[in-house]
């Protein structure tokens, strides 16, 4: 079972989005598990099909069990712990996830985990837990200065985790973004062991399907977005 976080101090840089869309992907061939810690519950919205009785709060603060709180999702292949505005005052223990993912440790092929844009104590355990931390990251100079920060972090709870940097929401022709990216490659090669993968284009599609319920992956529309999504899924993750 492969565990990949989704991480960065910034929001909306296409987290909640990258979490969906990948989980899609992989649900194509494997079973998939989505635990959304993320208090603002987007991709809980996205994929829930009833009302949420029992969530990753109440097994994190040992209320239940996670089998009780796994449901099915709109999509196949996909499960999900659905989220809880509680989580914005929970104290997690640091081998708290790593714990609960054991006991389902045979179910899944793939978890992935959707973050709030801070590093909070069940931010820090869902590292501790993780094979891979992507950290989505915008091209301009104040998420860019916050990616050491989540780095670093992820290093000091898990050294072993694979660690890759995500550019989202690229607009190819501006003169910013190809700057910052440029700056963003030559600086990460000089950190060992961190990934940067190619940029993503900005699209409004990936909104829309989500406003929909939908995932772009999934869609039979024509999107260069969509494309690179699924290369990503298919060599990084």
């Amino acid at each position: 079972m492969k565990v990949v976080t989704f991480s960065s101090l910034k929001g909306g840089v296409s987290k909640t989005t990258l979490t969906l869309n990948i989980a899609g992907r992989k649900s194509l061939k494997h079973k998939v598990l989505v635990i959304d810690i993320d208090e603002q519950k987007n991709a809980t919205s996205v994929l829930r099909t009833s009302r949420d009785e029992v969530t990753i709060y109440d097994v994190l603060t040992n209320k239940v069990e996670i089998h009780d709180a796994i449901k099915e999702s709109r999509f196949k292949n996909i499960d999900y712990i659905p989220g809880s505005n509680k989580m914005r005052s929970l104290n997690a223990e640091k081998l708290a996830i790593k714990k609960l993912l054991q006991s389902v440790y045979k179910d899944y092929d793939y978890v992935f985990i959707d973050t709030p844009p801070s590093i909070s104590t069940a931010v820090q355990s869902a590292y501790i837990a993780s094979s891979m931390v992507m950290i989505p990251s915008i091209l301009d100079k104040f998420s860019s200065s916050n990616l050491m920060t989540v780095i670093n972090e992820v290093r000091k709870l898990n050294y072993k985790a694979e660690v890759k940097v995500v550019p989202s929401m690229m607009v190819k022709n501006s003169k910013l973004h190809n700057q910052v990216y440029d700056e963003l490659k030559q600086y990460l090669s000089t950190k060992e062991g961190i990934g940067l993968c190619k940029p993503l284009p900005n699209s409004i599609e990936v909104s829309n399907q989500m406003m929909e319920n939908k995932l772009l992956v999934n869609s039979n529309k024509v999107n260069k977005l969509k494309t690179a999504i699924k290369r990503l899924a298919d060599k990084e993750v």
